[in-house]
């Protein structure tokens, strides 16, 4: 049986290693959630808790920062972003936001990227042996799709700039201190 709180269902999973806190979305059906907490480790009288909170975001605001749990959907990489247009937080680069074709064809060659290593990795696990090396090999098949090949200036000029930089490098840009 479902929690309701602003006529929103709520449903809480119970298993050994944690607990699920699914709030569904404004059609209010099962299995169509606006958010998926999981909570580590499990609580005994979460739902006795849950049902005191008076509003969505109360109850939001409490699953998050009392009990550190982690929102399942929100870190999705489909739920953060599945557009064909740039988010409105994207990076500006050299003055100009990125636009929507480069934006497009910049997803779809980071979405081949990772499908290929996922593709390796479960063909040859032992093959990259620490986290680095595939940070490594992720950066270097990035480097070869054709929309991450040149360079852009990053930051505004001499005063903050870093000068060209590869379009892929910005994990491995180096500064100084106090460039910023």
């Amino acid at each position: 049986m479902p929690i309701t709180i602003q006529d929103r269902d709520i449903y809480v999973g119970n298993g050994p290693k944690s607990q699920t806190v699914k709030i569904c979305d404004f059609r209010n059906n099962r299995g169509e959630y606006e958010n998926y907490f999981r909570i580590r480790p499990p609580r005994t009288n979460l739902e006795a808790e849950l049902k005191t909170k008076e509003t969505l975001e109360a109850a939001k605001k409490w699953l998050k920062v009392e009990l550190l749990a982690i929102d399942e959907i929100a870190k999705s990489p489909v739920a953060a972003g599945d557009g064909e247009d740039p988010p409105a937080d994207a990076v500006v680069v050299s003055g100009e936001r990125p636009d929507g074709d480069w934006f497009r064809e910049a997803k779809r060659a980071v979405e081949k990227v990772i499908e290929r290593m996922v593709k390796e990795f479960t063909g040859s696990p032992y093959m990259h042996r620490v986290e680095h090396c595939l940070h490594t090999s992720l950066v270097q098949q990035l480097r070869a799709e054709e929309v991450f090949k040149g360079t852009l200036e990053i930051g505004d000029g001499e005063k903050n700039g870093v000068g060209p930089q590869g379009v892929a490098d910005k994990a491995e840009r180096k500064t100084t201190p106090g460039q910023f």
